[in-house]
């Protein structure tokens, strides 16, 4: 039997802007939890935050503009799929399905 973690992507082009006082207490609060949290940084000068909200070092990836976010995406989902192998977990369209743990994957 697998054991699938939380995981969380962030994907940013700016430091925050809503409630920006909240952004690390909370990411940090998800970090205790278990969440595994990966960031994407687009255009993204400086990264300091994002730094702060991944849950390592390995866990950002820094793209110098829009462009080059669907040549990468590949290579983040695999990232974000290593528990899974090479297997790349798709939902259903659905977007309330799984939320209760129990999330669909298509092999």
């Amino acid at each position: 039997m697998m054991t699938l973690q939380s995981l969380c992507s962030c994907v940013v082009d700016g430091v925050s802007n809503v409630l920006p006082q909240q952004t690390l207490p909370q990411a940090k609060k998800a970090k205790r939890a278990g969440i595994q949290i990966f960031g994407v940084g687009i255009e993204l000068k400086p990264a300091a935050e994002l730094r702060r909200i991944v849950s390592d070092k390995d866990h950002i990836t820094l793209l110098p503009s829009y462009d080059h976010l669907l040549n990468s995406s590949e290579e983040f989902l695999g990232q974000l799929c290593k528990p899974l192998g090479n297997e790349i977990p798709l939902l259903a369209d659905d977007p309330d399905l799984g939320l209760d743990g129990n999330v669909p994957y298509v092999y």
